[in-house]
């Protein structure tokens, strides 16, 4: 046993007495070692022979533990083949490729224990795990990070940034997956995505030329059609609206292969607002239905629906209101902390010339996020609210507001 398989086997024996709650003591003692030689074994300074690492593989309830090092190449290229499997959205392949890992319980008993959690952190991330099981795992595999590639390091930060939902450390997460793998697609369509949240608009085009680049080697469509989205999202607030239409519209032309449903609502949700930002409220309201009728929850287009009904003075505005009420479908970090009830009431009382209750209605969605794309729309919204309600003295305050979000941008771009 060389000095880095003493290094994992103590990692292994210090993870599972924690896991089992056995103290240095109890474990001393079950296994017939010192105290001191416990410590030293799980600092991996000690090295003890095949017939001691059984013992205590046994102690934690498996058959032994596995003299496998030699494999770890192997290992590292199946986490890799899972990774290729969720760049190209290959659902059903990662799946079988992760489960053929997690199934293998004696593989937690090995030298290729690192890369077991790591295959752990991948499945509880993917499958949405609650915030307590990805802490404690984190937690757990801290000690680990030492054992992993490059690849493999950039791999863990980037499933970290995908978990969290703190905007500035999801940041820190990608960041540090970025300086790891700067050439991984999904890192850098995650760097795009964010910056694109935060309104770093020249950081994420940046980011998703770096993924144009790799699309293609990956040959997935959806892959494809996502960025594709996210650089009509960014071309809408750099005011390219025509050109992010253009770019739409392609999606849905005959030419191009058939959107899943999914993709075809979010391509129409889009359309939507690109045509609301325009000031193209019949269009907006027009795509707007088009996508509700096939995905009736989505929380933008209900969005559109009910700003384009109330600039147009359609008499269905109670009922888009009543529908976005009842079906709105909050199944994604940015729906669930958009504060869509709040903007649904205020264009409500907007509608009722209730225009002191508007302004505080979408006063508290202004509020949410700090450099969300539509802050800057919300403000347009207040200020022509604050004339409406003829208070000057908020209307510029609103403007100065507007000023300083570009000038941020403007500071953050440039």
């Amino acid at each position: 046993m060389n000095q880095t398989e003493a290094r994992i086997f103590g990692f292994f024996v210090a993870t599972m007495r924690r896991e089992q709650e056995w103290t240095l003591e109890s474990l001393a003692h079950a296994t017939h070692y010192s105290y001191s030689m416990i410590r030293s074994i799980e600092k991996g300074t000690s090295q003890i022979d095949k017939e001691g690492r059984d013992r205590f593989a046994k102690l934690f309830g498996f058959s032994g533990f596995l003299d496998n090092y030699d494999q770890k190449d192997t290992m590292q290229e199946k986490l890799q083949h899972i990774q290729n499997a969720h760049n190209s959205l290959l659902r059903e392949r990662r799946q079988a490729l992760l489960q053929e890992i997690l199934s293998d319980r004696a593989l937690a008993a090995s030298f290729l224990f690192p890369e077991y959690l790591l295959a752990v952190l991948f499945e509880l991330v993917l499958s949405d795990g609650s915030q307590s099981q990805f802490t404690a795992l984190c937690r757990q595999m801290e000690p680990a990070l030492e054992f992993f590639s490059v690849k493999e390091l950039g791999q863990y930060y980037d499933l970290c940034g995908m978990h969290v939902e703190d905007p500035a450390l999801k940041t820190r997460y990608f960041q540090q997956a970025f300086r790891y793998d700067p050439d991984s697609f999904l890192i850098n369509l995650h760097m795009a995505m964010e910056a694109y949240f935060q309104q770093h608009l020249a950081e994420a085009m940046t980011c998703l030329d770096r993924c144009k680049a790799r699309v293609f080697e990956l040959g997935s469509y959806s892959r494809f059609v996502q960025i594709a989205l996210l650089e009509a999202q960014i071309q809408i607030d750099l005011g390219q609206v025509d050109k992010a239409l253009s770019c739409l519209h392609a999606l849905r032309s005959p030419e191009c292969k058939k959107l899943d449903p999914y993709s075809s609502s979010e391509v129409l949700s889009l359309m939507a607002y690109a045509s609301m930002r325009k000031n193209d409220m019949k269009s907006a309201l027009g795509y707007a239905e088009a996508g509700l009728q096939e995905r009736s929850g989505h929380p933008t287009l209900y969005m559109v629906a009910i700003f384009a009904a109330f600039r147009l003075q359609d008499p269905r505005l109670p009922l888009f209101i009543h529908r976005a009420k009842d079906n709105m479908k909050l199944d994604d970090p940015f729906s669930r902390r958009m504060p869509w009830n709040h903007f649904i009431d205020g264009i409500a009382a907007w509608n009722e010339k209730k225009y002191r209750e508007a302004i505080g209605q979408l006063e508290l969605c202004c509020q949410t996020f700090e450099m969300d794309p539509l802050r800057s729309w919300m403000l347009d919204c207040l200020i022509e609210l604050a004339r409406k309600a003829e208070d000057t003295e908020l209307a510029f305050h609103y403007q100065q507001k507007r000023i300083d979000l570009f000038r941020i941008h403007m500071i953050r771009e440039f």
